[in-house]
């Protein structure tokens, strides 16, 4: 996992805000749609998912979409969270939410 991408994640879920995929790679050289970019948010998902955590990554979205990419919902039915053809902005609320919350008190 890439540390200094987590750390930007905590402290964006800390500010109750969003960032994207932009953003985040610059963070360590990549280009958002560069797959090492999302198997880094990946990994990072799946930390969090052994510890009882919602989905950082929640809070990267893809500019032009303003919402997550199709990587996200792939790693949230991987982590049996999200069954795929569901209400995706419904999870992805409920999801951002949580990580709002979970991290508004760490």
């Amino acid at each position: 996992m890439e540390q200094v991408i987590y750390d930007k994640l905590q402290a964006v879920a800390r500010a109750h805000k969003l960032t994207n995929y932009t953003e985040m790679g610059a963070l360590v050289g990549l280009e958002p749609h560069d797959v090492r970019l999302w198997a880094m948010l990946d990994e990072i998902n799946q930390y969090e998912h052994e510890y009882k955590r919602p989905m950082i990554s929640a809070l990267v979205i893809a500019k032009e979409e303003n919402r997550p990419g199709s990587g996200f919902w792939v790693c949230a039915s991987g982590l049996g969270k999200f069954i795929m053809g569901g209400d995706e902005d419904r999870f992805w609320s409920d999801e951002l939410r949580r990580v709002w919350e979970y991290w508004a008190s760490h």
